[in-house]
């Protein structure tokens, strides 16, 4: 049987992943999480923004770091970092809270040490740990879409929760039927990278982890043997790469490399409004 790739568990650094964060523009906004949630995934994913954030300077500082944290050894601009000096997710949860000391930033009253409280340990934790844990995945799952990889590997495993209280089978075995995933077998939640319903397991609508706020389940990549055994797959035939949404024209890149973020969103929401470069509903 083949050796299964190493997951994410670990911080890797992945060419495909720093990709991702290239073609990302910063898209300041007035909304709440649940109206950003509204955009569709492709947009998102190429926006550096945060729930009611409207600085862009936050968001080129956050941005920056997000950067630091997938590749430690060298700065924003490419310049190396020197040992020591190596970009830990530690070390950038304590720059991003010097920064907000040094702009002064306070929380709107009653909101103070909660999730809207962008000094919080939650709300720190969850502006770093998603764009990073998104890229890292997307890389992953760029990596292992190539044709070769992906004959020899079609398929993808939710591995159990890490986390201290996880949801449980249940939980997720119902959120994996009404996804329309296959089995699952047993205890066992595998489907070919292909299939659509991954996209709708996670609630940010994407094919690959985290699937849901607070969620510490990750995925490995499944053998065809396995894919075969489960009649996922029939030997000798060709699989499907997973949709990473690269062709969709809502997401037509310009000439410079990076979405017309503003016009995708215009179209999608005509109700919506950019007013002194900040994104709102009207």
């Amino acid at each position: 049987m083949p050796t299964v790739p190493s997951t994410l568990l670990a911080p890797t650094t992945f060419a495909e992943a720093l990709q991702d964060r290239a073609v990302r523009d910063l898209l300041p906004a007035s909304l709440s999480s649940a109206e950003i949630m509204e955009i569709d995934p492709l947009i998102r994913r190429r926006a550096v923004f945060s729930a009611r954030v409207e600085s862009s300077r936050h968001l080129t500082v956050l941005d920056n770091i997000i950067q630091m944290i997938l590749d430690p050894e060298h700065n924003p601009d490419g310049t190396p970092r020197q040992p020591g000096q190596y970009m830990t997710e530690a070390r950038a949860r304590m720059l991003l809270r010097a920064h907000l000391e040094q702009i002064g930033y306070q929380p709107t009253a009653g909101d103070e040490g909660g999730i809207k409280d962008l000094r919080s340990e939650q709300r720190i934790r969850a502006q770093l740990d998603y764009p990073v844990s998104f890229a890292r995945n997307y890389g992953h799952a760029k990596q292992m879409n190539a044709p070769g990889a992906l004959d020899e590997f079609p398929g993808q495993r939710l591995l159990p929760s890490y986390a201290d209280e996880p949801r449980g089978d249940a939980w997720w075995g119902a959120r994996w039927r009404a996804a329309g995933l296959p089995g699952p077998f047993g205890s066992d939640f595998v489907a070919l990278k292909s299939d659509p319903g991954w996209k709708r397991l996670s609630i940010f609508g994407y094919p690959y982890p985290p699937f849901a706020w607070g969620s510490k389940r990750e995925t490995e990549d499944v053998d065809r043997e396995t894919c075969e055994a489960y009649g996922l797959i029939a030997p000798g035939e060709t699989p499907a790469p997973m949709d990473l949404g690269e062709s969709n024209p809502l997401v037509a890149s310009l000439p410079d490399g990076s979405p017309d973020l503003i016009s995708a969103i215009l179209a999608q929401f005509p109700n919506a409004a950019f007013e002194n470069g900040v994104l709102t509903q009207v």
